[in-house]
């Protein structure tokens, strides 16, 4: 059945029980009729409203008596009476189709944007990792003990590490690799990770089919293996039986021992110490095997995981790492002099840069859903006041409290229920809107759904925002004192006193809600025009990045030779303006290497290196400041050349010109790199960490005079890319055509990556904001039309007494004025306080922005102002002598 055709089955059902003739007529309804048919004749005769109910409910003791005869014949117990209930209430409530409609539009607007941002939270937060003991998964890092910053680890390091078994089962190094698949189809460049022999058992997962990599692998001689994971299997080999199989990786057999099944692998660790969760990240592992490379104690390359006991804690384990690091400090001053340890849970790696923002996000839903059942209490409150006769007479005739009660429950949890079932659909519908809008690079996006979990959340939401906005109206209506009830709707008084503070009270709660939710709103948006208006240092328009790898054991010279064809036949290409090579694009950095300044204090410094081709300045956009780019004659046969950045240049050089001087690289990191470069140039520095991220220190050497085997093409058009990026394959093809063309992106997309959460964050919270802006403002408009049209009696007198229209303008607008400004006042306190807890998701935006505090309280005035001009209208317009007569 499609959910149009159950819709319609339930508007069937509605206009049924509309329609059907009532042959089983409600019993109260008659007494009622009965009861005030007696009044009205005994007040006829002279006795006032309150001697006539007296004396009629006196004389109906037999209709009484009768009355529960009836019932227990008809229904025998409680659940008959709540069944007759549930009978009942569509009935009843079918007769107010506008509040059905604002009823079940507002219910379905808030339960479906929780249901949709609580999938997010439940896909991404809540589930566990897919591993045995998730909680007792750790990764390492080294760290700078003076500035916290993190950096991926040394294999002589981790060979310490490992030997560290007191709160430890085991632990893993991996490190990120590329490879190329050929003889099976299309050449294809694909991202794994190299591993050793207690990777996979530290993860604790087993593989669908064969084996993982174990630590006779690892060994020097070995056999070379690779093990497949679940998304290439199925995508290059259709899922078939491939273990026993050999592949052609980098023009190398592999024999193919194993597959693992779906699932978050950490398998390509960040330079700044981090873990990059995509999923093309996780396509195959191999045996790492280090050689001599093992004992290296500088060359910051790899990743490590830990799997805690069972009887240690992370606190324990923390404080067992910092002393090992304080002894290999000792040991190794050289290298390890200054770094720490940090241990962190597998699972904060994960989503611990997302969860302020999700949990700030799901909660910024959650007070827009409460706004919205404030403003449907204000309306279930009204819709009860217009019924309080019908109710004080069915407690005269003996209903009691909680059959009143019940009566209203049901009525109203008929329409929570069907709000939360058009709020599951709404999720279900809005779900893939909100995917499109998450920050690429959120982990587990593929999770998110709406199941068992999430449909759990919505019922258990719609049970809250029925007693949100059911409960309180109800009790409200039922305190009244009947005969009181009656009494007041024969004489058109006002509401009572407290039914009157309750609908205050909700107003506030709304304006409250919509001022905590527009300062959050304001500062997010402050906080991204902030950050999108940061400088890069080099212009992104029309560039595109193309990733390429050729083979492992490709000779220096071979790469230098397919780089300068490369860039001949691209710059060649209709539409080329410049092409370049690079080992990293300029929102890429992760390469950090150590080199020596003649004449320093320091003896050992670190920058980000960047190995560029002549014309990538240009190419990017990056300006020169002083001395000259990198040209063709900057290769082996010539002197080895640097250019620094301006950050270089202040951290190194305390800003002197260094320009003619030279970086000695330390023979041992590069031994085919000669050790003397000297500094040509000083370029602009650029955000390759992103817009927040402040410019580190680098340096750049030419292409040519270190080749890498991995690089990227960046190339400029003068427009439309898409063309050149249909002819780069043939380009590279034409080359060499077992070299793939790897993953083709535009720069402005790579860009656009490092401001989408706060993006993101921005226009979920604005969105919300508005929604809540408005319910504000029509919580106002409600509040004073029901408050002029319940006093129209008053201002009749204040008229006829000599009062202005102006005056009966500055009562009803002393009023809205102080709503908004006990709402606005406990609005600003409370955004204040979640603020400066939210303040790590603000950039150069303070958390006690006073532009934003200020706009959104002028904001909130601005609208209680408009909501109260039609009410202040019709209260200024109203006829004194009209008013007393009809009243």
């Amino acid at each position: 059945m499609t959910i149009l055709q159950l819709l319609r089955r339930i508007l069937r059902g509605f206009q049924a029980l509309v329609h059907k003739r009532r042959e089983e007529q409600d019993l109260d309804a008659e007494l009622r009729t009965y009861v005030e048919m007696a009044i009205e004749h005994r007040m006829q005769s002279g006795m006032s409203r309150r001697e006539a109910s007296r004396a009629a409910r006196l004389e109906m003791g037999s209709l009484e008596s009768v009355k529960n005869e009836v019932r227990e014949a008809t229904w025998e117990s409680t659940l008959g009476t709540l069944w007759q209930e549930m009978r009942r209430a569509p009935r009843t409530v079918s007769k107010d189709p506008l509040f059905i409609a604002v009823t079940l539009l507002t219910l379905a607007l808030g339960i479906g944007a929780s249901t949709a941002m609580f999938s997010v939270v439940n896909g991404v937060l809540l589930r566990p990792l897919p591993f045995p003991d998730p909680d007792r998964l750790v990764t390492l890092w080294e760290t700078e003990v003076a500035t916290g910053n993190r950096s991926r680890v040394p294999p002589g390091n981790y060979a310490d590490w490992a030997r560290s078994d007191h709160f430890f089962l085991g632990m893993g190094l991996y490190g990120s690799m590329v490879r190329t698949i050929t003889g099976d189809g299309e050449p294809e460049r694909i991202l794994g990770a190299q591993v050793d022999g207690g990777y996979f058992p530290t993860l604790g997962v087993a593989p669908l089919m064969g084996r993982y990599i174990v630590r006779s692998d690892c060994r020097e001689g070995a056999a070379r293996v690779v093990v497949l994971s679940y998304g290439l299997w199925q995508r290059r080999f259709g899922g078939r039986d491939v273990v026993g199989t050999r592949l052609v990786l980098d023009g190398h057999h592999c024999d193919v021992v194993g597959v693992m099944p779906r699932g978050i692998y950490p398998t390509w660790p960040a330079t700044a110490g981090g873990i990059l969760f995509d999923k093309r990240y996780q396509q195959f592992w191999v045996p790492m095997q280090l050689g001599t490379f093992a004992s290296s104690r500088t060359s910051h390359v790899f990743g490590v995981l830990g799997r805690l006991k069972s009887s240690a804690t992370l606190n324990e384990a923390q404080g067992a790492m910092s002393a090992l690091a304080a002894n290999l400090a000792q040991a190794y001053p050289d290298a390890n002099a200054g770094e720490g340890i940090v241990v962190t849970l597998l699972e904060d790696e994960l989503t611990g840069s997302v969860r302020p923002a999700l949990v700030m996000l799901l909660s910024a839903v959650g007070l827009l859903l409460f706004a919205g059942c404030a403003n449907l209490a204000i309306l279930s409150l009204a819709r009860g006041a217009a019924r309080m006769r019908e109710l004080a007479v069915r407690a005269a005739l003996g209903a009691t409290r909680g059959r009143l009660i019940r009566q209203m429950l049901v009525e109203n949890g008929l329409l929570a229920l069907a709000g939360g079932l058009l709020g599951a659909l709404v999720a279900t519908a809005a779900l893939p809107s909100l995917l499109a809008l998450v920050p690429a690079g959120l982990p587990r996006l593929n999770r998110i759904a709406v199941d068992g979990r999430v449909l759990v959340f919505t019922a258990g939401l719609s049970f809250l925002t029925l007693l949100l906005f059911a409960v309180l109206p109800a009790v409200q209506i039922i305190r009244a004192d009947p005969q009181e009830s009656l009494r007041v709707e024969s004489r058109g008084g006002t509401a009572g006193r407290g039914r009157e503070r309750t609908r205050l009270v909700l107003v506030v709660v709304e304006m409250a809600v919509a001022c905590v939710l527009l300062v959050g709103a304001g500062l997010l948006a402050r906080s991204y025009a902030e950050l999108s208006s940061v400088g890069l240092g080099f212009d992104p328009n029309r560039v595109s990045v193309a990733e390429l790898s050729l083979p492992v054991d490709t000779s220096l010279q071979e790469a230098a030779t397919f780089q300068q064809q490369l860039l001949k036949r691209v710059r060649a290409l209709p539409g080329v303006v410049s092409a370049a090579v690079a080992y990293d694009h300029p929102m890429s950095a992760s390469w950090i290497d150590s080199f020596r300044i003649p004449g320093n204090p320091k003896d050992d410094t670190a920058a980000w290196l960047r190995i560029v081709s002549p014309d990538y300045l240009e190419t990017m956009r990056i300006p020169l400041r002083k001395g000259r780019t990198f040209a063709s004659t900057d290769d082996g046969a010539h002197r080895r050349v640097a250019i620094v950045n301006e950050a270089f240049v202040r951290r190194f050089f305390s800003n002197r010109n260094p320009v003619g001087r030279r970086l000695v690289i330390p023979a041992p990191t590069r031994p085919n790199a000669p050790e003397f470069h000297e500094i040509v140039g000083i370029v602009g520095d650029v955000h390759s960490l992103g817009p927040s991220a402040e410019a580190e220190p680098a340096f750049y050497i030419p292409m040519a005079q270190f080749p890498q085997a991995d690089f990227n093409l960046v190339l400029r058009t003068m427009s439309d890319s898409s063309t050149v990026a249909q002819e780069l394959p043939d380009a590279v093809r034409s080359i060499d055509p077992s070299v793939p063309l790897g993953q083709i992106t535009e720069m402005g997309d790579l860009v656009e990556i490092t401001t989408a959460q706060s993006r993101f964050s921005a226009l979920l919270v604005g969105l919300f904001g508005a929604l809540a802006f408005v319910l504000a403002g029509t919580g106002v408009y409600g509040l004073l039309t029901y408050t002029v049209g319940q006093r129209t009696r008053e201002i009749g007198v204040r008229f006829a007494l000599g009062a202005t229209p102006a005056d009966v303008t500055r009562l009803i607008l002393r009023r809205t004025l102080t709503i908004t400004l006990v709402g606005v006042g406990i609005g600003t306190a409370v955004a204040a306080g979640l603020s400066h807890l939210l303040r790590s998701l603000f950039f150069r935006v303070a958390a006690l922005d006073p532009l934003t505090f200020g706009t959104a309280a002028a904001a909130l005035f601005i609208v209680s102002f408009a909501a109260g001009l039609i009410p202040v209208r019709r209260a200024a317009r109203i006829d004194p002598l009209k008013a007393l007569r009809d009243k």
